[in-house]
């Protein structure tokens, strides 16, 4: 047995590279013990299972604050033979082994931190190997021993076997989420009738109900109640006859105004259903090519006007979209939802694009053919310059950066179109960033917000989910 301290530094030794190289050389079995598995290590642990013929086992920890429903999904998918531990107690499971076997060694990851891009990647990190010759009688005794003990860990009463009706149960009790973003912010009634708010938005916290002033309806106070402090109770309210003839009568004209309302807003509805259709062209049973208005770029003022609460309410899966097969060689846009932005850090003027997007149009990206060595931030990039075009949709301002970059790093799963310009811009989760090559020198980019006509546009092009995200992608 050969037991060997790795260090990983500046993208030197990197366990996400030892993951994979095992991997890669078709082990006979593999074990995966993992207290904590963030989204980003699971995009790296993905790529080792993807062409994995081996028999598995993993044993996980899973929380409400890392742990998806996709995750648990997706790993599902992959092997029966899942096993889960609940986290969001007091007492949680905490390992982070990773066991290749093959037919004459098997290899052994211990790691001292969770199943993260920042553990397999990024951070400085201590970690051992340990190496199994079954040609010698000792190791093959020990391996056993080993294995024989983390085996049994499945069969520990705090361990479930994963099934559908687990992660259903698991969801259906807020153990864990369909993604990373726990706290919604919900629409009010005005904005999905595409009106103006006159005040601010007030934030409504989880189990709270936001109720209309009632002080204006009957010009009266009502105390409020702590039902939690209540076990067994009943009200009864005596409102004088004159407040329920005043309330009658307001209601009276609510109805009236509401009916007014909604033939108003049915009228609007089929008029701009219409006009969008008129624009569009779009005929469900024929080949759509928008070639043409993909290259558009957003030099004019995008329309701004919010979309009507019907069409926001459409879920745009079920507008399945027909488009013509796209010529991977020849791909000039690039379209993708983006994540939430960040507030700060080295992430905060970046975008970012996935390795394995970037590989399968790999002409899209050909001022990456001309790349330098440079250091960032204390670790070591590959840089290559570029002219980039950034529109502020929200402030309707265009900016040219002659300096911009498109950086990549030893072991990191993505790569980013890094300018300050970028920084600027806003943004929040699920808007769509469209990504337009020029030239092999020149890029534009314009970040399309969820309230803007155009949105719906490049969301039906959005056909791809990305890998361990709800996020979708599509290119054209």
């Amino acid at each position: 047995m050969k037991i060997k301290l790795n260090i990983q530094k500046d993208g030197e030794n990197l366990i996400k590279e030892k993951l994979i190289k095992r991997s890669e050389e078709k082990p006979k079995k593999v074990y995966f013990y993992m207290g904590n598995m963030k989204e980003s290590g699971f995009d790296i642990l993905e790529e080792c299972l993807i062409d994995l013929k081996a028999k598995k086992l993993i044993v996980l920890g899973v929380d409400k604050k890392n742990t998806t429903k996709k995750m648990l999904d997706t790993l599902y998918n992959y092997t029966k033979s899942v096993y889960v531990f609940n986290n969001n107690g007091v007492v949680e499971f905490d390992s982070n082994i990773a066991i290749f076997e093959h037919e004459e060694k098997a290899y052994m990851y211990i790691m001292n931190s969770n199943f993260s891009e920042g553990t397999f990647v990024d951070d400085i990190a201590t970690y051992t190997e340990v190496e199994f010759d079954f040609n010698s009688e000792e190791d093959v005794l020990q391996y056993k021993e080993y294995t024989k003990k983390l085996v049994s860990m499945s069969k520990f009463e705090e361990a479930v076997k994963l099934d559908k009706e687990v992660i259903k149960d698991l969801f259906d009790t807020s153990q864990i989420f369909t993604t990373k973003q726990y706290t919604h912010s919900v629409m009010t009634i005005a904005e999905l009738l595409g009106e103006k708010e006159k005040n601010e938005k007030k934030e409504i916290k989880k189990g709270e109900i936001e109720l209309p002033d009632m002080d204006e309806i009957i010009g009266a106070k009502i105390p409020k109640i702590d039902l939690n402090e209540v076990e067994d109770f009943s009200i009864d309210i005596d409102i004088d006859d004159s407040v329920k003839r005043e309330e009658n009568i307001i209601q009276k004209e609510e109805n009236k105004k509401q009916e007014v309302k909604k033939e108003t807003e049915e009228t609007e509805e089929r008029e701009e259903i219409s006009d969008i259709q008129e624009s569009e062209e779009f005929d469900a049973n024929e080949v759509l090519d928008i070639e043409s208005m993909l290259f558009e770029k957003a030099d004019i003022k995008l329309d701004k006007e919010r979309i009507n609460a019907k069409l926001l309410e459409k879920e745009y899966e079920e507008e399945k979209m027909s488009s013509k097969k796209v010529d991977l060689t020849k791909v000039s846009n690039l379209i993708m939802e983006l994540p939430k932005k960040p507030t700060k850090g080295k992430d905060f003027s970046v975008i970012k694009v996935p390795n394995y997007i970037k590989d399968m149009i790999p002409d899209f990206f050909s001022a990456m053919a001309k790349q330098k060595t440079v250091e960032k931030d204390g670790a070591t990039y590959k840089e290559s310059k570029i002219k980039l075009e950034v529109v502020d949709v929200s402030n309707n301002e265009k900016y040219v950066d002659k300096n911009a970059k498109i950086l990549s790093k030893t072991g990191q799963t993505y790569i980013m179109f890094s300018s300050e310009y970028l920084g600027n811009v806003e943004y929040d989760e699920n808007d769509i960033v469209r990504i337009i090559k020029l030239d092999n020198n020149t890029y534009h980019i314009e970040i399309v917000p969820q309230d803007v006509q155009e949105y719906k546009i490049w969301k039906k092009l959005c056909t791809n989910n990305f890998k361990g995200s709800s996020r979708s992608y599509g290119v054209m």
